[in-house]
């Protein structure tokens, strides 16, 4: 694979966890709203421990830039001997992602189920 293909496949997981991000954030604030209006003890047991693993999201997401920006970094230095193990860190950065993304799709579902009051 060439440089401008890992270039955009990079970029497209910047978006990936943008959006992510911004999906937590309203979850947050959602969850903030919830807890706002509810003194019921089982139901704050729950909000705390989902704001637990939102909080937590939080820091996966940085984690996960920061490598994605730091693989970015390393296409553009021309003759870097880490540009020759960027397949395998794309591999391995691209399963974590999806990894990610599936708990993510799974608390989003969980939170769904159990704080959205229809």
């Amino acid at each position: 694979m060439n440089t401008q293909i890992y270039l955009q496949q990079l970029n497209k997981w910047q978006d990936i966890l943008a959006g992510l991000r911004q999906e937590n954030s309203m979850l947050k604030i959602k969850l903030s709203e919830l807890v706002d209006n509810s003194v019921m003890t089982d139901f704050l047991l729950k909000a705390e421990a989902l704001n637990n693993e939102l909080i937590i999201n939080d820091e996966t997401i940085e984690v996960l830039s920061g490598s994605v920006g730091h693989l970015q970094g390393n296409l553009h230095v021309p003759g870097n001997i880490e540009s020759k193990n960027s397949g395998t860190k794309l591999s391995s950065l691209a399963s974590d992602i999806e990894k990610f993304r599936k708990r993510f799709n799974s608390l989003k579902s969980r939170f769904q189920k159990d704080f959205m009051i229809t």
